[in-house]
């Protein structure tokens, strides 16, 4: 046999696990480490500016045509899109999980192209960006003024101009996003009485500006072909573009007979201020500016903030006075401290599974040769996750943990066997001995490796973002379970031979003589619980099939999730002040909401932006967010979890009485979406309108907060929002002397900033704008006094021709796949999970919404749904291949049934664990069962594998299998209690992401705990009932059946 090769010559045996260990060293130094794979789907974003159009302009004239472009462009998922009354509009197109990202977005950018021509000819102007859109943020940076002598506008755009390239420098840095009070502009704020009395129009001095700051090329002299004997070249310069203040204040705008001239200062104020108003930044209720880190799919989390911070401490040397900056939050945090957390855990398992392995073998010398075998599994699976691509991230350390357990259970069945040679035969060898044990266990060695295997060869075909998780856990255990069969077949037989010395047992320790004899008394009584079980085969049948279908019912029972919500270490805040409410009201209540955050003990820090809602995605005077940022995980009790953290701010925040202020958790896996819970649209699909699909909205929430199942269930859509509407009569335009092209560019200049060109300011080119004054449009009444000239040269008031009504309408318009709808988003109440929430909503639907109006998924949700239902699937075929795997490898039909049928009492335990820790059926349950399949499987291999010597060898079915449980007994336990124990850890886990981890512990330990108590007594009677039956069937015993042959 092969393995006598290494056995002979230990050397080459230590040769080749020292060579794998160093591999996987030298790889494991260069992987990536980040806290989840690139799990998220990819997302391109496509954005567009129409100045001065409201939501419904938008989305009729820019979203519209670039969505029928758009709209099933390879790969994609689904499409969603805001427009909003500032004239924005943002697309984000969501691909399925794994298609490539740089493709997607030259597919839509070609999409894109096609559409042009559809769009507004200001909107062409302004340009509509494709761009990749960024996952999880990894670091959100606040430039601030410690002693306030510097403001937001000087903060924003130093960080534009002196760090924002800096950083995006930094190596594995994808993208830096900039928050504030905006980037410098000109403002041209136009005075429409200094107008009035010049008898010029907006329009006016736009042209000049525009026609008198421009970049022009003047040429050279001399340039060849120059004439014969030409002695010079000169380059000719010209002001063309202006570059301050008081350059464009001298713009001359009109010149009179008699010599006078009207300037642009003469009709406006000039100064350098903000291209946009809208928005103010704050970190701990000081003018700041944000920066927003992003990393490139792959990179190292850790050394992308490293990098990043230590170019802000070189950048900070040249500070101005009066300007710091703080790392508000930093997603390595979570993620040293989680990987910290499993670090201390996978330690902690490897010595409680040395510990147990030498409680059992009782000798330090035979302890050694499992305890090898996990550094050359462990260290060698790096190796293999270098050369798949794969980083060290929660799902790939987990499977480390979890197979610390399984890679000493070949080693430990070699020890055993080896010892029991030893034991029982006085007169030969450790090689000998570990020769002859070799011969009797290479092939269960295989077999039950092949079996772990092929539980996880259906993993690799799943779909979506469960599938990528998946595939992370189960690829590292595959791996390590390889290298820990090769250690078995080559090192460990190496180091039995070379190491193990008979044991007299009299000798043993007083401890460890109380150990073997409770352990031959436990044998005993699952020998006689068996051989009982086994001549009342009809009712331990019986009992076998209502325990499998109490499994069975208890799985499909329980409540279904996706992800168990972690404490992130932060949480977002959304706020939202009555319809219409200006900016400084807003402002105003922002500032006492930064107090309450302030106030809550356990808050680190936190930043907030006014102008902006977050949860719709669009520009609004009367919203803003905040992001409050937790103290460390460590300095943290239970009391201030992120959930009591989250609840008690949400307490104070409904006493406020001005606004709406709502604080949530953020998703656990990022970059799928901003809240936790489900987020649903509900769409109008027939085309009832804006405000028919408003009232079906609001019936909708308010319809799903009377369900017990759900909690917080809320829309942030609003169909009434005060706006005014300007009834233009045509007839007396034309009438007049003037064009409607006229009047709109009137209103547009005035009211909703005209972007005129560029100019150069610190080396860098920014807007030059023109609008009215602010005390110019501070009322409705103020439309009435714009004026604009007719072709009699006139000046018309628009309120000649026009009048202004109060109306209302949207204050953005969402649309999901080209579809007018409204975001509904909620949770599930205490005791219920998140797919009973979804179910409760999808209910609520079929019988409440309208034949217009329909519900589909997004974000988190969607993702949910999708890998609903697959796992059973996968769950059947990872039986299905161990069975084929068994019958190929014992060449019967019949042997690996009762192998198979150890997963049962294994999901049994697993059911009862998670009911009983009030746990939900998500995708860490899910991967534990799966991994449970496989190690009940193996266990079983032990004992069925003995059996079925035994009774080639002579024996009845009934002895057969009570001898192989009496033979085996010791190394099934042995096996499994260092799996449950090593598993511990995992049970009891604290800090940060220690969620998942009691999920994933909960269920492998109460897997393997009833798996080993039940398949003890289940496998030898489910051995000894086929076998039997097969005997009763073909005449008589195999041995009896072969002499009549």
């Amino acid at each position: 046999m092969f393995t006598h090769t290494f056995i002979n010559r230990p050397v080459l045996a230590m040769v080749i696990s020292i060579v794998i260990i160093i591999m996987g060293g030298v790889a494991m130094l260069d992987l990536p480490i980040e806290r989840y794979p690139t799990i998220a789907p990819p997302s391109v974003t496509v954005s567009a500016s129409y100045p001065g159009a409201d939501a419904q302009t938008v989305s009729d004239t820019v979203a519209g045509p670039l969505e029928e472009q758009i709209n099933g462009v390879e790969h994609m998922l689904y499409m969603r899109s805001v427009c909003g009354n500032d004239g924005s509009l943002n697309i984000t197109i969501t691909f399925a999980p794994g298609t490539d990202l740089d493709m997607a977005n030259v597919m839509t950018q070609n999409r894109v192209s096609a559409a042009m021509s559809n769009l507004p000819q200001e909107v062409q102007r302004m340009g509509v960006k494709t761009d990749k859109q960024s996952q999880d943020t990894n670091l959100f940076i606040a430039l601030f003024s410690p002693d306030q002598s510097k403001d937001g506008l000087f903060l924003s755009n130093y960080m534009k101009l002196n760090l924002k390239d800096e950083i995006a420098r930094v190596n594995g840095v994808g993208k830096v996003n900039t928050y504030g009070t905006g980037d410098y502009s000109m403002r041209l704020w136009l005075d429409p009485d200094r107008l009035h009395a010049r008898r010029l129009t907006s329009a006016d001095v736009i042209n000049a500006v525009s026609n008198q700051s421009v970049q022009v090329a003047g040429g050279k002299i001399g340039e060849p072909p120059a004439r014969a004997g030409q002695m010079y070249e000169y380059t000719v310069n010209l002001k063309g573009r202006l570059v301050n203040a008081q350059e464009f204040g001298d713009i001359v705008v009109k010149t009179g007979d008699d010599g006078r001239v009207v300037r642009v200062r003469d009709v406006a104020d000039v100064e350098l201020g903000s291209e946009n108003y809208g928005f103010t930044s704050t970190f701990m209720g000081q003018e700041s500016a944000t920066m927003a880190v992003y990393q490139i799919p792959g990179a190292n989390a850790i050394e992308v903030s490293e990098g990043v911070s230590a170019k802000l401490e070189e950048l900070k040397k040249r500070f101005p006075q009066g300007v710091d900056y703080k790392i508000a939050y930093d997603n390595t945090d979570i993620i040293k401290a989680s990987m910290n957390e499993v670090v201390v855990t996978l330690f902690a398992t490897l010595i409680l599974v040395v510990i147990t392995v030498f409680v059992f073998l009782q000798n330090f010398r035979a302890t050694l040769v499992p305890s090898a075998s996990i550094p050359v599994s462990l260290i060698g699976t790096f190796a293999v996750m270098a050369a798949i691509g794969f980083t060290i991230n929660q799902f790939t350390l987990f499977g480390l943990v979890l197979v610390i357990g399984i890679v000493v259970d070949d080693a430990i069945v070699v020890v055993e066997n080896v010892t029991r040679h030893l034991q029982q035969d006085k007169t030969i060898s450790s090689k000998e001995a570990t020769k002859r044990a070799m011969n009797e266990i290479t092939g269960p060695v295989i077999a039950t490796t092949l079996v772990l295997l092929s539980v996880f060869v259906p993993v690799a075909f799943m779909p979506g973002i469960t599938g990528t998780l998946f595939q992370q856990f189960a690829i590292t255990i595959s791996v390590a379970t390889i290298f820990s069969s090769i250690n078995a077949l080559t090192l460990s037989p190496a180091l039995c031979g070379m190491l193990l010395k008979r044991v007299d047992e009299d000798k043993l320790a007083k401890p460890f003589k109380l150990f073997n004899s409770g352990l031959d008394k436990t044998i005993n009584v699952y020998s006689g619980l068996t051989r009982a079980v086994m001549r009342k085969a009809a009712l331990g049948l019986l009992l076998f099939v209502g325990m499998t279908a109490l499994a069975l019912y208890g799985f499909s029972g329980l409540p279904s999730g996706f992800v168990p919500q972690e404490d992130e270490g932060y949480c977002m805040i959304n706020i939202q002040l009555p319809d219409g409410s200006s900016q400084e009201r807003t402002v105003d209540f922002i500032g006492q909401v930064n107090d309450i955050i302030a106030g809550t003990e356990g808050v680190d820090n936190y930043l907030s932006v006014t102008g902006y809602s977050l949860l719709d995605g669009v520009a609004a005077s009367n919203s803003g967010f905040a992001i409050a940022v937790f103290k460390d995980w460590s300095e943290r009790p239970p009391e201030q979890h992120q959930n009591v953290l989250i609840q008690k701010m949400n307490a104070q925040f409904a006493q406020l009485q001005e606004g709406l202020c709502m604080s949530f958790p953020v998703p656990s896996l990022p970059g799928v979406g901003l809240t936790g819970g489900f987020t649903a649209m509900v769409q109008d699909t027939g085309g009832a309108g804006i405000g028919s699909l408003a009232q079906v909205a609001d019936g909708f929430v308010e319809e799903g907060n009377t369900q017990t199942g759900l909690a917080g269930v809320n829309s942030t859509f609003r169909a009434n929002v005060p706006q005014l509407y300007v009834d233009i009569d045509r007839d007396q335009v034309l009438t007049r002397g003037l064009s409607l092209a006229s009047v709109f560019e009137a209103m547009q200049n005035f009211l909703g900033s005209a972007y005129i060109n560029d100019f150069v300011y610190m080396n860098r080119n920014f807007k030059v704008k023109a609008q009215a004054r602010s005390d110019a449009r501070a009322q409705p009444v103020d439309i009435n006094h714009l004026e604009i000239r007719a072709d009699d040269g006139k000046m018309v008031p628009l309120g000649a021709v026009a009048s202004v009504e109060n109306s209302y309408g949207p204050q953005q318009i969402t649309r999901f796949n080209m579809y007018p709808s409204v975001t509904v988003r909620g949770g599930a109440a205490p005791g219920f999970s998140s797919g009973q929430a979804m179910a409760i909503v999808e209910n609520m639907a079929a019988e409440k919404l309208p034949n217009f109006a329909s519900l589909a998924w997004t974000d988190l949700s969607y993702q949910e749904k999708q890998a609903s239902g697959s796992t059973t699937v996968i769950f059947m075929l990872a039986i299905v291949l161990v069975y084929l795997i068994l019958a190929a490898q014992y060449e019967s039909w019949s042997v690996p049934v009762s192998v198979c049928m150890s997963v049962p009492t294994a999901l049994l335990g697993a059911v009862l664990a998670v009911i009983a820790r009030g746990m939900d059926n998500n995708v860490y349950t899910q991967v534990g069962v799966v991994l449970l399949i496989g190690l009940a499987t193996k266990s079983a291999i032990l004992i069925v594998e003995f059996a079925k010597e035994k009774y080639e060898a002579g024996a009845s079915p009934f002895d057969a299998a009570l001898d192989a449980l009496k033979l085996r007994f010791r190394a099934v336990l042995m096996t499994a209690f260092s799996f449950i124990l090593g598993v511990l850890p995992l049970l009891v886990a604290t800090g940060a992401g220690s969620e998942s981890r009691k999920v994933l512990g909960t269920v492998v330990f109460g897997g393997m705990c009833a798996a080993t108590a039940l398949s003890l007594i289940v496998v030898p009677m489910l051995y000894y009932i086929l076998q039997a039956l097969i005997d009763k069937l073909k005449g008589g015993h195999i041995n009896e059946r072969k002499a009549a042959e």
